[in-house]
């Protein structure tokens, strides 16, 4: 998705990478409060925190803008010709 915008993936994939990490430890942590006697559901809550990360870096990149090089003299149909 980002290729097709013309983005630089190298940056989004480590901003994918580290909030993803994090979405895991804070999801783990909250289930670690929650459900301090069912480690099913601690680690339940900690990928459900993954799949939060996911889809927000997903519509994060969704939304960026589209940055190809356009042609101005062929869009707005500027001819040379008289």
């Amino acid at each position: 998705m980002l290729a097709s915008k013309a983005h630089k993936k190298a940056g989004y994939i480590a901003v994918f990478v580290i909030t993803w990490i994090a979405a895991e430890v804070g999801g783990g942590a909250t289930g670690v409060v929650l459900f301090p006697e069912a480690p099913i559901a601690m680690y339940g809550v900690s990928f459900l925190g993954g799949g939060a990360a996911y889809f927000a870096n997903y519509f994060f990149a969704k939304s960026l803008p589209d940055s190809t090089p356009v042609d101005l003299l062929n869009e707005f149909g500027t001819s040379q010709e008289q």
